[in-house]
């Protein structure tokens, strides 16, 4: 007994409407454009777009694995669907098949591979590829006749995240600054993506433009990394654009969530959140660099700034505002933090314990994994708890004599 399962051509997920097809490369070569994100461009620009750019390391190795395999007789198919979008193109597609009038298709996903098979063909001599054909899986968006241009833009851009973000894992820092502007501009409602998410995001982004101890240390979206050739030049940039915003967000998320449940109120609105979180962050970051201050100038050459210093540092601050909180103190008073790390006895608020000095390593350099960074906490915690219990015991001992 046989069934038959599946179609071809176009088909739903719900209200979202899809084709599935092979195009040759060639064509898809010639019939696609990459909407690369401008820095210099507001984000309601008709140009700007979401995309980063591509990575021609990644792209000379997948064009020359293709050559060697062609050239060896050893290839073997790319199978995984290249996704467009038809936003802007004029075409119909009827039978099976696609015919242009005019436009090119956005391409949403796959631009490595496409790039790949571009530089096979035009720089490796790969002219065979050419009759190559890629599965495509177009998102119908220029129908809906309802969405603006610019509507339009930005439900490509969410179906780029979803696939980026959610269908596999990759760096998506661009994507979610770019979902950041689209809910401050109004186009994204809150319960469309994980909030906290966005106002991790904001918040970075305020952390790098005006909190003191983070001004320009984060590497922002479509950013590069500050060259050894640049450093010479002006020494200072060698401390900048040193942790990936990414790395920041994953790091807040847990504070968001502990103060979303113990702290935020269903009253408490979004604003006054997200304020509130920057102060809590700017005002421990202002104690902790009044303590480490060349950890953080030099923060190249120690890990305070870097994942050791900004995961086990932020899972100490929730304990903290526990602490903070049943003590009946104000969370967003600086002297909260103060009082609780300006003793000379704790052992991490040094510069040598956050030293990433290759002959002399401090004790934070041994705690390399997220597991390591939560245990790290643990003890900087218990070192802050000692160090309060003893100074009340001098207190004491004070108030007797």
């Amino acid at each position: 007994m046989s069934y038959q399962i599946g179609k071809t051509g176009n088909f739903f997920q719900e209200n979202n409407e899809m084709i599935t097809l092979a195009i040759n490369v060639n064509d898809l070569i010639h019939n696609h454009e990459i909407c690369y994100y401008d820095a210099g461009l507001n984000q309601d620009h008709h140009d700007q777009g979401y995309q980063r750019k591509p990575g021609l390391p990644r792209i000379s190795k997948i064009a020359n694995s293709l050559e060697r395999t062609i050239a060896s007789d050893n290839f073997l198919p790319i199978p995984t669907s290249i996704t467009l979008s038809d936003r802007g193109v004029n075409y119909k597609f009827t039978d099976g098949k696609l015919d242009i009038v005019d436009g090119k298709f956005k391409l949403i996903d796959g631009q490595h591979r496409i790039l790949a098979y571009k530089k096979a063909i035009e720089d490796l001599g790969c002219e065979s590829l050419k009759t190559h054909y890629l599965p495509c899986t177009i998102i119908l968006i220029e129908k809906l006749d309802h969405l603006s241009d610019l509507q339009k833009k930005e439900l490509e851009l969410k179906h780029f995240n979803t696939i980026n973000g959610e269908a596999k894992s990759v760096p998506v820092d661009l994507g979610t600054a770019l979902l950041v502007n689209l809910y401050q501009a109004g186009a994204l409602k809150s319960d469309e993506y994980d909030d906290s998410r966005i106002m991790s995001m904001e918040v970075v982004i305020k952390l790098n433009d005006e909190s003191g101890p983070w001004v320009n240390k984060i590497l922002m979206p479509n950013n590069s990394a500050y060259k050894i050739s640049e450093w010479k030049s002006d020494p200072k940039l060698k401390h900048l654009r040193l942790v990936k915003s990414t790395s920041l967000v994953t790091s807040l998320k847990p504070l968001l969530k502990y103060l979303d449940n113990n702290v935020f109120t269903p009253l408490t609105t979004r604003e006054t959140k997200l304020q509130t979180v920057y102060t809590i962050l700017d005002n421990y970051w202002t104690v902790i660099k009044s303590r480490m201050p060349f950890a953080i100038t030099d923060a190249r050459d120690h890990v305070l700034q870097k994942s050791p210093g900004i995961f086990s540092l932020h899972f100490l601050l929730i304990e903290l505002c526990k602490v903070i909180k049943a003590s009946d103190e104000k969370l967003t008073d600086i002297n909260s933090f103060e009082k609780r790390l300006n003793s000379q006895e704790l052992e991490f608020m040094t510069e040598e314990f956050w030293s990433n000095d290759k002959d002399n390593p401090g004790e934070a350099t041994k705690f390399g994994s997220m597991k390591g960074f939560k245990a790290l906490s643990e003890v900087m915690l218990k070192d802050v708890i000692s160090c309060s219990q003893n100074q009340a015991d001098r207190y004491s001992a004070t108030e007797v004599f």
